[in-house]
């Protein structure tokens, strides 16, 4: 994100030039800048949850971006002919920094899993279950469970353990096995990915066609089901890593 210093520098020279919108930008600073949005470079939701929250017409906004952006690039110096080759072929350039993604606070964690119980049978909503669960798991371990690394026997009564490829081995809380068991029903084909011995791998969570699911679509998933939590919770949602979601007892759910 931009310095707090040269924002105050780009707020002051933009005023000077067009001094009607003074109190429209300096009113998006304060609002970006509490929330960890960098104000040079919103996210689209972002932009929607301001208008929605201000009031605010569009006109100031989009004279502010479109008269910062040349300056903005001027203030982060001129770019490798390599990092931008990379870039524009979808590949991270080395040594480069990813922006952190915000956590969830317990309460957004809640309200988002509350929106997940509204979309029941879908792959993503199982995911985000699991995410809160623990927050050892990524993304692409959830994509490769099978139905084999689910133990019935030793869960208990309404309960499930699962072996995460790679990863913890998880006594699941009865909404989360319920939450699996709908999304068994929703998706029943499923599609023999390999077969490896004796073992049938079949896919747990499962696409329309039957197909493993991808951490793609997972993330867009739950994206979807953000953008119909609270606000402040999809507008959080543009990177989903682990420790994303606050780790809840689910057992009282």
């Amino acid at each position: 994100m931009t310095t707090h210093q040269y924002l105050i520098q780009l707020a002051a020279s933009f005023t000077s030039r067009h001094p009607e919108y003074g109190e429209d930008v300096a009113r998006w600073l304060s609002w970006c800048l509490p929330r960890g949005i960098d104000p040079l470079r919103p996210a689209a939701l972002a932009i929607d949850c301001y208008q929605r929250e201000t009031s605010c017409g569009t006109e100031p906004l989009r004279s502010w971006l479109h008269w910062s952006r040349p300056r903005r690039d001027r203030h982060e110096g001129p770019r490798p002919v390599a990092a931008l080759a990379m870039r524009r072929a979808g590949r991270a350039t080395p040594g480069a920094r990813r922006r952190p993604a915000a956590m969830l606070s317990a309460d957004q964690t809640r309200r988002l899993l509350r929106a997940a119980d509204r979309h029941r049978g879908e792959p993503a909503a199982v995911a985000l279950f699991l995410l809160a669960t623990t927050d050892r798991i990524r993304l692409q371990q959830i994509c490769r469970i099978d139905l084999a690394d689910i133990d019935v026997r030793l869960g208990g009564p309404g309960r499930l353990v699962l072996h995460v490829p790679a990863g913890p081995v998880l006594a699941l809380p009865k909404v989360v096995a319920d939450h699996v068991a709908d999304h068994l029903a929703a998706y029943p084909k499923a599609r023999e990915v390999a077969v490896e011995g004796d073992r049938s791998r079949v896919p747990l969570l499962r696409n329309r066609a039957g197909g493993r699911t991808t951490p793609t679509g997972l993330g867009q998933g739950i994206r979807r089901i953000a953008a119909t939590a609270d606000h402040d919770i999809g507008v959080l949602a543009y990177r989903i890593t682990p420790g994303w979601l606050t780790e809840v007892d689910l057992r009282t759910w």
